[in-house]
């Protein structure tokens, strides 16, 4: 009995020690994506996350002027680290620094547009190969200035007119970039029931009439939606009616 104690307590001890096999971590998705993925990359990869979106701040890349340049407020090692573990790097564009905002002096003014053209277009110069999606500006429809979500201070048609900028300052860079609309709320408008901002911007949009030529001047919309998985699919069937309603109803969300 003693014997078989010992063999048995052998045994576990062995169990135990046996070198452990890692799982392999899935390969990445690219229909699943992280925020930021960069705060805990492994993590991300064992997730799977095919992408990761950053934000890029003018603000911080170009603080004193026209000839200023500072490394970018997410540094090129973490950008990286993404790319070689198969996750696409999608980057958010916004941050008017104040020699820019033509004296309000305020993140979220309206930028100069001359000097934003400028930035988009270097921005685009400069991660070429890297970074190949831009969303500009986010969550514009926060139309309540003094909520700490705000982000802008300009009327639709100032937002259109960033866009626009944007657009072709990107695009003549590299055609095959994606330039995105702003990343939107969906329920500041909803709450309040006003119309949804997408619905007033493609007002802007579609009655311009050299936007069809220039593909309206975007090549996707973006929704943040969070907590109701439910509601982000009647929410977005809701978007693409609105989409095709427009005659725009071919881009994606």
């Amino acid at each position: 009995m003693k014997r078989m104690n010992f063999l048995l307590i052998v045994f576990f001890i062995s169990l135990l020690t046996l070198p452990t096999a890692r799982a392999q971590s899935p390969r990445p998705d690219p229909r699943f994506g992280i925020v930021e993925s960069y705060t805990d990359p492994a993590a991300a990869t064992d997730a799977g996350a095919g992408y990761t979106r950053i934000i890029l701040r003018w603000d911080v890349i170009q603080p004193a002027g026209r000839d200023d340049w500072k490394p970018a407020n997410v540094p090129d090692p973490l950008i990286e680290t993404a790319l070689a573990s198969g996750r696409e790097v999608v980057a958010v564009l916004i941050g008017t620094p104040n020699w820019a905002s033509m004296g309000v002096n305020d993140a979220r003014a309206v930028p100069d547009m001359e000097a934003w053209g400028n930035f988009t277009k270097r921005m685009a110069q400069q991660y070429q190969g890297r970074i190949k999606t831009w969303i500009i500006w986010n969550e514009p429809d926060v139309w309540d200035m003094k909520h700490p979500g705000s982000t802008w201070l300009g009327t639709e048609e100032d937002y259109y007119r960033l866009l626009k900028v944007a657009y072709d300052n990107i695009k003549s860079v590299d055609p095959s970039m994606q330039v995105l609309l702003t990343g939107l709320t969906y329920h500041w408008d909803a709450q309040y029931n006003r119309e949804q901002y997408l619905s007033r911007l493609l007002k802007i949009i579609t009655a311009d009439p050299d936007a069809a030529a220039r593909n309206y001047y975007f090549d996707g919309v973006v929704f943040h939606l969070y907590y109701k998985p439910r509601q982000m699919f009647e929410i977005l069937t809701e978007v693409r009616a609105m989409l095709n309603s427009f005659g725009v109803g071919d881009k994606p969300v």
